[in-house]
């Protein structure tokens, strides 16, 4: 998605962050998503956009999208299966050396990319996880619930498993995860959980 001009020859870089977002019928909000991944200060990421066989208008907003900058890959199912084999189809074709998770209807900060990468390259050794704080969000409310994690390595009592079962607040080494064959289950409801918690582990 990038490219470096180097004694006059094109070289195409690998994007770093892969960013996956699946999405169903998600025409409310999902422009603000994907803006939000444009906006991030950091730029090298490729967006890979899965459509779970939406019936509204989110189909036309994630090609538009997609037309407009070449890291946006655009995924289409031909039926509706639920947002873990979404990723998990994502994760397949993802390029990136470490991966995050956006929901169609949650956004992102402008800088968290750059955090995230920052992290790693001040690390003396490349982490599988990092997780980040995030905010619950309720209309025009903020801080409705509001996640913090202290700087640096975290125990399992520290950081509440089962109160933060998820994906979207976390990057991971791909490596890792396909090394170890993490995937998300095919049930809509807590998807995360087989994913997260043996990786945790």
């Amino acid at each position: 998605p990038y490219t470096t001009l180097f004694r006059s020859r094109v070289v195409k870089m690998s994007p770093f962050i892969s960013i996956v977002l699946p999405f169903y019928n998600a025409e409310d909000y999902l422009a603000e998503a994907i803006k939000s991944v444009l906006t991030q200060t950091y730029e090298n990421w490729e967006l890979l956009l899965v459509n779970d066989a939406a019936t509204d208008g989110s189909d036309q907003i994630a090609r538009t999208y997609a037309r407009k900058d070449k890291r946006i890959r655009y995924f289409v199912n031909e039926k509706n299966c639920g947002s873990g084999p979404s990723r998990n189809s994502a994760i397949e074709q993802a390029c990136g050396d470490y991966l995050m998770f956006l929901d169609a209807d949650d956004f992102y900060r402008s800088d968290i990319c750059q955090k995230v990468v920052n992290v790693i390259q001040q690390s003396p050794r490349r982490e599988d996880v990092i997780i980040f704080p995030f905010e619950y969000l309720k209309g025009s409310e903020r801080g409705c619930w509001l996640k913090w994690y202290s700087t640096g390595p975290l125990t399992l009592k520290e950081y509440d498993l089962l109160d933060s079962v998820v994906l979207w607040n976390s990057a991971w080494r791909m490596q890792f995860i396909k090394e170890n064959q993490f995937t998300l289950s095919t049930g809509s409801i807590s998807a995360d959980h087989n994913f997260v918690i043996p990786a945790l582990l």
